[in-house]
């Protein structure tokens, strides 16, 4: 399924913003839910159009390189590496394609349906677990 973004001016693209930042926070702290996942996605696709064409007028929001979105009071946890994050696929040929390169580098590949909005990532140390963090 691929959706097309409308194209967004300054003034929208900061309201986005703002109103992405809003539901992120509701999200992660809350338990109200501002808008749905689609509804969300759509809107992060928005503001990533917006700066992909328009890089001069990026703000500082957070959305895209922040745990919760840089909204969440949750607490900080440190990691020896980053958390990366694979690309969101939203049809059945994104996801063979997928599949395909780790075949054709030689690996193999589970796929199972991920919880929007979840990431967990621990560090063991002598075959215990020493950090356990969300996201």
């Amino acid at each position: 399924m691929t959706t097309t973004t409308p194209a967004l001016d300054d003034h929208q693209y900061r309201a986005d913003v703002s109103s992405a930042k809003a539901a992120a926070r509701a999200y992660y702290d809350t338990d109200t839910e501002l808008m749905s996942d689609t509804s969300y996605d759509e809107l992060l696709a928005g503001i990533a159009a917006y700066e992909a064409a328009n890089p001069d007028s990026v703000i500082e929001h957070g959305l895209f390189s922040d745990v919760a979105a840089g909204t969440s009071t949750g607490g900080t946890v440190t990691y020896d590496g980053p958390m990366i994050s694979l690309d969101k696929v939203t049809d059945l040929a994104e996801i063979e394609a997928f599949a395909e390169r780790i075949a054709a580098a030689g690996g193999t590949v589970s796929i199972e349906p991920k919880f929007d909005g979840m990431a967990f990532n621990s560090r063991y140390d002598n075959g215990g677990s020493a950090q356990p963090g969300s996201s």
